[in-house]
């Protein structure tokens, strides 16, 4: 039996790459690529990740409030 594919786009840290697979392999995953990104989505995600954390700041501030 066919079934369709889900496609998923995970961001791993490079020490824990090899892991992740292998975990992947697991759960029996078959189909894995790798993607170089170019500079310009490095910067774009470093300023998502900045922003997730201001974000978080913020709301464990307002925590302390209630």
């Amino acid at each position: 039996m066919i079934e369709k594919m889900k496609h998923y786009t995970f961001l791993v840290y490079h020490g824990k790459y090899d892991d992740f697979l292998e975990k992947l392999r697991d759960v029996g995953v078959l189909h894995v690529t790798q993607r170089d990104i170019t500079d310009e989505q490095s910067q774009d995600l470093q300023d998502r990740l900045l922003l997730q954390e201001k974000i978080g700041k913020v709301l464990a501030h307002l925590e302390t409030l209630l």
